[in-house]
């Protein structure tokens, strides 16, 4: 008596690397759907163009160990706080490399 062949992809694999290769396009898909909404959101958002000037910047750190601290991830934030001359404040996330470079004083 003979076996049924099974035919597809996934021939021959243990069902844990089917499991995995599922999850990981799942994960990827997920990725790419809530990318395109997060760019869809920002597109159709108003642009401000209103005067403002720097009152404040800062940076936020963190850092984790792991594996019996073997290996450490540092990560930083940049933000910088903008006044508008209605009093409103708004706090942004700007790159570590514009932050660095000076482009924004505090106060002007």
């Amino acid at each position: 008596m003979e076996l049924p062949i099974k035919m597809g992809f996934f021939t021959g694999m243990p069902i844990l690397f089917e499991v995995f290769f599922l999850v990981m396009v799942i994960v990827i898909v997920v990725t790419i759907i809530r990318s395109l909404v997060n760019y869809k959101r920002n597109a159709f958002s108003p642009i401000l163009t209103e005067k403002a000037k720097v009152v404040s910047k800062r940076n936020e750190v963190t850092r984790n160990l792991y594996a019996n601290n073997n290996f450490t991830n540092t990560r930083t934030r940049n933000y910088i706080t903008f006044e508008t001359e209605a009093g409103q404040r708004m706090e942004l996330t700007i790159s570590g490399k514009k932050f660095e470079r000076d482009l924004y004083t505090e106060g002007f």
